[in-house]
């Protein structure tokens, strides 16, 4: 669909930057947070864009910041205005993920709204953290805010993010832990020039393979220091179930409550796809989805920033930029290489049940599983596999990669070359029947494309703690020898499976170092007969 506002002449400035206003604005309890603000070089007033960044003290301190800053956004007549969140930077406080952000942005709305600069109309924008805290914002309605544009952000801190199915996200830790380290490094003399000093130290945490070790790492590596306390990953670690102090300050739980126009934009590659897609489907307010074909944070070959004026300069400006006359859904469509408009997510679909059977389509691989939509018979029983903590499955990567090598420790089911082209478009499920002789057994599965060089290329993946199966809540002890139904969702997908190419799914019981190690040594069955027809299920289109 063509768009009746031209893409933007980036050759053209419409106004130059101003200098940068540096401050601190007091938030209700009396704690300050760093401000700056970058404008036209004009009197104004002008629309205010808000990001709230945890950041800035990442490899540029505030102060390095100069005028060509949001330059593009600057020179198209936008205030864009930089918060340092609680407890980072030069923020004062102590930073708990998104337990204050909410208030904060508020407070910071109120201040802004003052400002002679600002002309009544303000918008939320970022990625990632930063997209998590507009949700918080946005929930408390605050005067002046009239749109918003969240990127790449989850929706469930809990399985989106720190416990994927209840196990232990090792990537996650990664991030938070190198974020300690730039939060608290500054704080302390004995390192002097920064987290440089720390990061290092305390990156053996990835290779544990307990929380307890993990912790006791922490403390040894920061030689008594009192960091480990003050952080929220001891509140994290002191969590491993879902409950009230995931839910409370989980985007989703803000959902209901947000009447703001929201764009939300994210990748099929992207850690927080599924919270994305969730955000678009529950908010009820105006909205937009556009899903590219990205990791976190990549934008390769996509004008984002004509996306961004074309949002804010219908809402925030007045401009009938066409952008609510379109269809509210646009995805890019993977193996055709196009973007196609839709009305809904998901947009309908065949839920079509590929079953487990025996066969000989898999090669390298613990067994020669084959993917059928024919139901298995009784005689097919089931196929076992063992998990053995001192040799796990490794992580080759998280999406869109060769990952034959971690299939040879694998179950894998594939199915025969497709006669014609298929496309799966919406969200992706397995349901497997499972027993084990242990009393708990984590499963990773993952639903590959298998090209005609054999290449098996992971598109969307998925886990699930065994004794999570119920509730990540409310776990359950699995009766050893038992046979448990368990539903694991999968990244959804959008995407044209050719002729001649396979679709298949491998099932390990470890994804090492992703993800934390089951303790527990179990060989475990995977059922597959008439009763027990252990399948997946994916959104066909055609």
């Amino acid at each position: 669909m063509k768009s009746k506002y031209p893409p933007p002449n980036w050759g053209v400035q419409l106004y130059s930057p101003g200098e940068v206003g540096r401050t601190f604005v007091t938030m209700r309890d009396g704690a300050k947070l760093y401000i700056e603000v970058f404008r036209p070089d004009a009197p104004g007033p002008f629309p205010v864009l808000l990001l709230r960044n945890p950041y800035h003290n990442v490899g540029m301190p505030p102060q390095s910041r100069g005028r060509d800053t949001h330059r593009e956004l600057v020179s198209r007549g936008y205030a864009v205005v930089e918060a340092e969140v609680r407890g980072t930077g030069l923020s004062e406080g102590q930073f708990r993920f998104l337990h204050n952000d909410g208030d904060d942005g508020y407070d910071t709305i109120l201040w802004i709204m003052e400002q002679p600069w600002c002309d009544g109309n303000i918008g939320l924008m970022g990625g990632s953290y930063l997209a998590m805290d507009q949700f918080a914002v946005a929930a408390q309605n605050p005067p002046g805010l009239k749109a918003m544009l969240p990127e790449i952000g989850g929706a469930d801190l809990y399985n989106d993010m720190a416990y994927r199915g209840g196990v232990l996200n090792l990537l996650l830790i990664r991030w938070t832990i190198g974020q300690i380290a730039h939060i608290t490094a500054p704080k302390f003399p004995q390192f002097t020039s920064a987290p440089e000093e720390v990061e290092p130290a305390i990156y053996e945490m990835q290779e544990k393979c307990h929380g307890e070790r993990i912790q006791a790492s922490v403390e040894r590596a920061l030689a008594g220091l009192p960091l480990y306390e003050d952080t929220f990953f001891k509140e994290w670690m002191a969590h491993p179930n879902d409950g009230p102090f995931w839910q409370e300050v989980s985007p989703y739980s803000f959902f209901s409550d947000i009447k703001t126009p929201v764009f939300c934009l994210g990748g099929w590659f992207d850690f927080f796809i599924e919270g994305t897609l969730r955000s678009f489907v529950e908010i009820d307010a105006p909205k937009k989805l556009l899903i590219g074909r990205w990791f976190h944070g990549e934008r390769e070959g996509f004008d984002s920033l004509n996306v961004k004026l074309r949002w804010f300069d219908y809402w925030l400006k007045g401009i009938d930029t066409g952008v609510m006359d379109e269809p509210p859904v646009r995805l890019f469509v993977m193996g055709k290489n196009e973007w196609r408009y839709e009305q809904t997510w998901p947009p309908p679909a065949t839920s079509s049940k590929f079953f487990l059977r025996s066969g000989d389509a898999a090669s390298g691989s613990l067994n020669s599983g084959n993917l059928s939509l024919s139901a298995p018979g009784d005689s097919e029983a089931f196929d076992e596999i063992a998990h053995d903590p001192a040799r796990p499955v490794p992580s080759i990567a998280y999406r869109n990669a060769d990952i034959r090598r971690a299939e040879e420790a694998m179950l894998t089911y594939t199915t025969e070359p497709l006669d014609d082209d298929i496309e799966v478009t919406g969200p992706v499920e397995v349901r497997l029947y499972t027993s084990t002789d242990a009393t708990d057994v984590d499963w990773f599965v993952k639903l590959t494309e298998v090209h005609p060089d054999g290449s098996s290329i992971v598109l969307s993946s998925g886990v699930l703690k065994g004794s999570h199966y119920r509730s990540h809540e409310f776990p359950e002890e699995l009766a050893p020898g038992r046979i448990y139904p368990l539903t694991i969702p999968l990244a959804s997908l959008c995407r044209v499976f050719p002729k001649g190419h396979r679709i298949r799914i491998g099932i390990a019981n470890s994804d090492f170092p992703e993800f934390n190690l089951n303790p527990l040594a179990s060989t475990s069955r995977v059922y597959r007969d008439a009763e027990r027809a252990s399948h997946l299920l994916l959104p066909v289109r055609g």
